[in-house]
Formats: structure tokens, sequence, C-alpha cells
């Protein structure tokens, strides 16, 4: 057990140190953030002083996902279709479409070689692809009985994750499922579950308002929090495993101390469901937003001081809802 902790902080670590794996930075780790939005529209900000850096209309519909790879140079979106894009030419490089219903979500595999994208199906269920980025191939097909919202990638690349149908289910790169995590006495929300860092671990939250972390290969439940009231929708580990932080639909965000589980500070600045939490690279802040919801104007993403709770920054220039955010890592 204390050989494979020191092999994922080493790999861990060399992913830090080779961030953009050979290719030339346009941003540092933390320095900026990207949104997708209800109005087509990609909006790359600048964690400092909270200027648009880029503004791309992607012609793609609603940016249900959005990823940022190679140094910050490049662009994973999910909307009609899916996409990369280069974000200094603000143009399209490649497009992905074999997809027959619109892409839901999507990941990246370490150092942006691969990708996994997941879409609506014909038949209600859904779709999930693994594409080689650098020669836009596919390189797998996988059928869902329900539609997959969200994924997500462990650190090695060896294993993706995504909830639906009330469950999270663990695959490797071939298809075949690892594991699938069981334990809440609700169901598993559709947008909330997520890896740790290392990959060992991963974190979901469900309908009984119920956080749990999981060994990620034998789906043991490592963890328990209960201090939400309500349904949880978004969930994150810190980049160095040690806080979690977690949002339900009361708008309220807890961060939590992982190996205790005390709640180390609550935020409660948005109006509707959390939709998205985002730790930055270091863990001093944090990015989240509100789901859609008609009741409520247009809503904004926030960046949190995790030490102070303070609200740093609020991105207002979508024409609608924002509907996926992420941070440079």
């Amino acid at each position: 057990m204390l050989v494979k902790k020191l092999v994922l902080l080493l790999i861990m670590l060399l992913l830090f140190l080779i961030s953009g794996c050979g290719s030339g930075e346009l941003y540092d780790p933390g320095e900026v953030a990207v949104t997708g939005g209800r109005d087509g529209r990609v909006k790359v900000w600048d964690l400092k002083s909270g200027e648009v850096k880029h503004n791309l209309d992607l012609d793609q519909g609603s940016i249900n996902s959005v990823n940022f790879f190679l140094a910050g140079e490049k662009i994973l979106a999910a909307g009609n279709k899916a996409g990369v894009w280069n974000l200094e030419k603000e143009e399209l490089i490649a497009e992905f479409d074999r997809h027959e219903g619109s892409v839901r979500t999507s990941a990246l595999f370490p150092c942006g070689s691969k990708a996994v994208t997941a879409s609506s199906a014909g038949n209600g269920g859904g779709t999930i692809m693994i594409w080689d980025l650098e020669t836009v191939e596919l390189i797998n097909e996988v059928e869902t009985e329900n539609l997959v919202y969200q994924m997500d990638v462990s650190v090695c690349g060896e294993k993706y994750l995504y909830p639906a149908a009330g469950s999270v289910t663990v695959r490797d790169f071939s298809g075949e499922i690892i594991t699938e995590f069981e334990g809440h006495q609700g169901s598993v929300t559709e947008w909330a579950a997520a890896f740790s860092p290392a990959g060992d671990r991963a974190i979901s939250g469900s309908r009984d308002n119920v956080v749990i972390i999981w060994d990620s290969d034998s789906g043991e439940i490592l963890q328990e929090f209960n201090e939400h009231e309500s349904t949880i929708r978004a969930v994150s580990i810190s980049p160095c495993g040690k806080k979690a932080a977690t949002g339900d639909y009361g708008a309220v965000i807890h961060v939590w101390n992982v190996e205790t589980g005390e709640v180390v500070n609550s935020f409660n600045k948005h109006e509707g469901r959390i939709d998205t939490i985002e730790f930055s690279p270091c863990g001093e802040k944090i990015l989240s937003h509100d789901a859609p919801d008609a009741e409520l104007d247009k809503i904004n993403p926030l960046v949190w001081d995790l030490g102070s709770g303070e609200v740093l920054l609020e991105f207002d220039e979508h024409a609608d809802c924002v509907l996926s955010a992420e941070i440079f890592r």
C-alpha cells in the first residue's frame, strides 16, 4: 500500500512538472479559467483581474463541457458536436463527428493525448467514445443504457468514471467495468462524481444528502460526510487530496477535511443549485457556478478564497447561463 501511494505521488509530481507535455506554455497553471455557456460561447478569464482573454463563438449550440489541455493552448469543447480549438488563433482544428446526438460531456486523458466524450443516443441511452487527439480517430466506443452527463479520468489514464442511473460506474481504457459504487441510500446525481488527484479514490454525492469517498478499484467506502441538508449536485477533491468541496441543491458549498470528515468552511453566496466546483492548482481558490434555473435571472460563476470565504471574482459577461467551467491546472 505504501509503495502504491509513493508511485501515485511521483506520477502526480511528474505531471505537474511537465504540465503541457513539452509544448510551449500559453498560460501557467492557475492563471486562467474557462467557461462555456448556453449562449454558445467559450470565454477564458484571467483569475487575478477577471479580464476576458479569449471570447470564442463556437457555433455548437449550448456548450455543455469545456476542458483545457496542452498548457492552455487548446480547449476541448462539447455541444452539438465535440471539437478542439486553438485558443491563440481562436480556430477549430479538429472535430469529432461520430456522435449521433448532442455531446453532453467530455474529459481529457493525461497529457492531452486522448479524450473521452459522451452523447445521447437514439434509443434513449448514451454513447461513450474515446478519441486519439492527434489523429482524431475513434479508439473505443461503449453504449450505455442511460445518458451520461459528466465524466472524469484518473491521473494515470487507465480508467474513467461516470454517474448514471443513480450509481457510479468505473471502466478501464478498453471499456470493461472495473467496479460500481454501491452504498448510497439515494441515487447518485448525474453530475456528482470525480476521482481524487491520485486516482486511487473517488468521491460521489447523492439524493440522500450524503457524500462518500470510495476506493476507486474495489468500491470500498472509505469516508462519509453528512452535513448537507439537500441533494448533492457537485463534488471535487483538492489537488493535494486533503480537502473535498461539495455543493448542493440548496446553494450551499461545504469544504471538508477528507481524513476527519470535519467541515472547514462553507460558502452560500449562490442563488441556485451548485452545478460545478473546481479547485485551483494549489487548492487556495474554488471556482463554482449555479445550475440553470428558469426561475432565476442569468447566474454567474464565482471564484472564492478558500481560507476566508471571500468572493474574489464574478464572471458576468456571458449572455446566458454558464453550463461548464474549469480552472487550468
